[in-house]
């Protein structure tokens, strides 16, 4: 399997990012809701370096955040976040890169499957601890809580991905 460089340089920054962007804009919130600074490099990294490198970095970034500045535990909320994330990395990817749809399809199709993915993991997690994760909890939290930073990945992503497409610094088909 032959690796893409440029791509694989560039998943490592998003990764990087993924990391480093949460312990920046951690205390920060926008009318009161969550800015969604992990996901954020996540999603870009699936749409511009394809499903592999999304899936991957997708799943390591919050252990190695978690592991690196402690402010998340490693689980059950890392790991229910690992696999939502690497859900976007992979959706975006597949979407987008494999498949070839429009960048707000596959973007609202990932960011839907990948929260309805962390509802589930995140549930059943937390029942096998008899601790309970209801819908209601689940929508406050996950969802109305985090408005501001769903709007800004809509905006911002497909923004980001046409524009690098445009000066051909990733293309849409590169492998």
């Amino acid at each position: 399997m032959r690796i893409n460089i440029k791509l694989f340089i560039l998943a490592v920054i998003l990764g990087v990012l993924g990391i480093l962007l949460p312990w920046f804009f951690g205390g920060i919130s926008l009318f009161g809701t969550g800015l969604l600074p992990m996901e954020f490099p996540i999603l870009l990294c699936g749409m511009i370096c394809g499903l592999g490198y999304g899936g991957v970095v997708g799943a390591l970034v919050p252990i190695l955040y978690s592991l690196i500045f402690g402010t998340m535990d490693i689980y059950p909320l890392g790991v229910a976040t690992a696999v939502e994330l690497c859900a976007y990395g992979v959706l975006c990817g597949l979407l987008y890169k494999t498949l070839k749809q429009n960048v707000y399809v596959s973007l609202l199709l990932s960011m839907f499957s990948g929260r309805a993915i962390f509802y589930i993991v995140y549930y059943f997690i937390l029942r096998y601890e008899g601790r309970s994760y209801t819908a209601d909890m689940f929508i406050n939290g996950e969802v109305l809580n985090v408005l501001a930073g769903i709007a800004i990945q809509i905006i911002f992503i497909p923004v980001i991905v046409l524009i690098l497409n445009k000066t051909g610094i990733v293309h849409k088909g590169e492998k």
